[in-house]
């Protein structure tokens, strides 16, 4: 049996999006659980703002970059993660990003949430953003889409064919 192109994009686009629902869905747990974490102070020790060109020359994406360290029972960590779900942060608006970077300018204190079963996990932003939200139905809905073209093939194909 051979499978129709449309077949197999559905499948592909199946898979993406289940990928992307795991990992998102991962986030949302984990996001969530911060709430509840202990807190530690901690030192920004850098804070810049990473832009990459995207689609074409005046495309930019704006990628926060923050690297804080921070000392639980007397040993010292490092990590950059702000919240759950800001690596996948990175913006097309500037201002939104610079936000962020100044915020937590290179040499500041901050508050940093670690996980207590884990204490190299941390955040410097607790609980659930939008940003974690939104990657969560944008995959919902291409989920839904593969499903439904994979399920109503031979009527998609039916109706195009005319």
């Amino acid at each position: 049996m051979t499978l129709h192109p449309l077949q197999i994009a559905g499948i592909i686009t199946l898979i993406v999006g289940l990928i992307i629902l795991i990992f998102n869905l991962r986030s949302l747990i984990k996001a969530n659980s911060s709430k509840n974490w202990l807190s530690a102070e901690g030192e920004i020790l850098n804070s810049e703002l990473d832009i990459t060109k995207s689609f074409g020359e005046s495309d930019k994406v704006y990628n926060p970059k923050v690297e804080y360290k921070y000392l639980v029972n007397g040993k010292e960590y490092c990590s950059t993660r702000i919240y759950y779900g800001s690596s996948s942060s990175s913006t097309f608006k500037k201002s939104k990003s610079r936000n962020i970077i100044e915020k937590y300018p290179k040499g500041s204190r901050v508050t940093v949430f670690y996980d207590p079963m884990n204490e190299s996990e941390a955040v410097i932003e607790r609980g659930v953003k939008p940003e974690v939200i939104s990657l969560i139905l944008a995959s919902s809905v291409l989920l839904a889409c593969s499903i439904y073209v994979l399920t109503n093939f031979e009527f998609i194909i039916k109706y195009f064919d005319k």
